[in-house]
Order: C-alpha cells, then sequence, then structure tokens
C-alpha cells in the first residue's frame, strides 16, 4: 500500500510536516510566524486555528466536503500539536530570521542603508547686532 494511501487511514503514519502542509500551507515557518503578529509560535499556531472553522471540535481543511470525505479528521489539539511538532523540527531554519525580525527597530524607511540624521534639539539662536 502507497504511503500516502496509509496515511488516509491512519493517523499515526501522519508526519508534522503532513499536518503543516494541510493546515498551513506551502507557507514557509519564517513567513508564518512573521505574518501571525504575534510574539510566541505558540500563540501564532493557537490564532491561526481559530481562523479555521471547527465542528465537533474538528479542524476543517480546505472545505467542510473535503474534510468529510476523507476517512480521517483530526481534532484541534492533533493538530495543533502537529503544526508545532514541526515548528520544533525545522526550528534551526527559522528562529534567527524570526528573531532579527521582532527584535529590528522602527525606522521611517527600513529599505534605506543611511542612518537617521540626528537633529539639533536646542539650535543656538543668532541674533543681528
Amino acid at each position: 500500500m502507497e504511503l500516502q494511501e496509509e496515511k488516509r487511514k491512519n493517523p499515526i503514519k501522519w508526519e508534522p510536516k503532513d499536518f503543516w502542509l494541510q493546515y498551513i500551507g506551502s507557507l514557509t515557518p519564517s513567513s508564518f510566524l512573521k505574518i501571525s503578529g504575534v510574539y510566541s509560535p505558540y500563540r501564532a499556531v493557537e490564532k491561526h486555528l481559530r481562523k479555521l472553522s471547527t465542528f465537533y471540535g474538528i479542524v476543517r481543511r480546505n472545505t467542510w466536503k473535503e474534510t468529510f470525505n476523507s476517512s480521517l479528521q483530526f481534532n484541534y489539539e492533533e493538530v495543533y500539536w502537529g503544526i508545532i511538532a514541526y515548528l520544533k523540527e525545522t526550528e534551526s531554519e527559522w528562529k534567527q530570521e524570526w528573531k532579527e525580525f521582532w527584535l529590528a527597530q522602527d525606522n521611517e524607511d527600513p529599505l534605506s542603508n543611511d542612518k537617521p540624521v540626528k537633529t539639533i534639539e536646542n539650535p543656538s539662536q543668532t541674533t543681528n547686532n
């Protein structure tokens, strides 16, 4: 039996990457975490799963029809921990970029390589004598 066919029938055959691809899609972990708008990877996954519909604890895939046509449906906790497991497996690939993103300072022009010009707070006034 082909591996994909086995995965359709046996949840034990699902790897963390399978959960990622099914419920997140083709986004990289770094991109996913950046667009989530929250610092914590755990909160980012939680926020994303709240966007997906659930029905009696079952997390919707692309459509409800697709979800229930499958012989397997996963509940919130299974999907949550599957995605978290994938983030942990791939942490070395995304963590540094993610940290740099969150630690970056706000600039007026983030694409500029120039340092901001320092302004004089109390310019001396010249008087005409």
